[in-house]
């Protein structure tokens, strides 16, 4: 049992994560139309904070994440609401590939930190995308490591992100119309924390 797994119950219970998520909804919002045409994936769903402000509005949306934990408690909340367009599934990013060209939309809240490789993700989410769809991804600025704690370092492999880095990472993967822009600053612990939404296209097939 991974460190999610443990906390899953209780994740949704903190306001600035819920505060946290969204915002980034409301910057996807800016950069995304959202329709009942759009198969969407969310990449690292956690307990789907995100998923449940995007399902409403499309065709149908995937719920991808590593933690069987917080699967179980998505998929109640699934059944509660009757969200019969959410499909959930197990999956590692980091060893695993998203379906070839499935989805319009790609999103991530605050799971790239957790991936090895991200790079090596961009480029699985190229892929997963059909020609025209977009990518939205939110996580943290540069942090000192304070973010999480000394007592919840499990799974994290990077202290946010230099965003033109990010971006060029993002162009190398094939996106284009790359941006990356602020979307929330979460306060905790007395420090700030800033969160960015980096957002491409895939213009060819």
């Amino acid at each position: 049992m991974n460190r999610f797994d443990k906390i899953a119950k209780d994740w949704d219970e903190a306001q600035r994560r819920v505060k946290m998520v969204q915002n980034i909804f409301k910057a996807i919002s800016k950069k995304v139309k959202l329709s009942a045409k759009l198969t969407v994936a969310d990449l690292g769903t956690g307990t789907g904070l995100l998923l449940f402000h995007i399902q409403p509005l499309v065709k149908e949306i995937t719920a991808f994440d590593s933690s069987q934990g917080m699967l179980d408690v998505l998929a109640k909340k699934v059944s509660d609401l009757q969200a019969e367009n959410v499909e959930i599934q197990l999956f590692n990013a980091d060893t695993e590939n998203l379906p070839e060209k499935k989805f319009d939309l790609i999103v991530s809240g605050m799971t790239f930190h957790h991936f090895k490789y991200p790079e090596q993700i961009m480029v699985k989410a190229f892929s997963a995308l059909k020609k025209g769809g977009a990518v939205a991804i939110a996580d943290l600025e540069p942090e000192d490591g304070s973010f999480h704690g000394e007592e919840a370092q499990e799974g994290v492999y990077h202290n946010g992100f230099e965003l033109e880095k990010f971006a060029e990472a993002m162009r190398a993967a094939g996106f284009e119309n790359v941006s990356i822009e602020r979307a929330h600053t979460m306060d905790k612990g007395g420090a700030k924390y800033h969160i960015f939404l980096a957002y491409g296209e895939k213009k060819s097939a």
